[in-house]
């Protein structure tokens, strides 16, 4: 079996703002053979007219949280669901 690996490019995302934005993200550790596990994984959406460029492929990008919804992030008796919209920062890529 040959696997052809697609070349990705990195970008660097900022704010063209220059002020700091929080992504939604899930952790969790597990216990494996009875060691720790460490596990992370970014949650998505669709992605947005100025991340389509980056995001291409599948359309989709990191949900970036409202300015001070972190700590609500963090509170598991909100619904996921509150957070759908994404923060509409002016983010730049390059």
């Amino acid at each position: 079996m040959v696997l052809l690996l697609k070349k990705k490019t990195q970008f660097t995302i900022y704010s063209q703002e220059d002020e700091l934005f929080a992504m939604a993200g899930l952790y969790t550790t597990a216990l494996v053979a009875d060691q720790p596990y460490h596990s992370f994984t970014m949650v998505t959406t669709q992605a947005t007219d100025i991340m389509t460029y980056i995001h291409n492929t599948k359309n989709r990008m990191p949900v970036v949280l409202q300015k001070g919804a972190e700590a609500a992030w963090l509170d598991a008796s909100i619904p996921v669901s509150e957070f759908k919209d994404n923060y509409q920062a002016k983010l730049v890529g390059f």
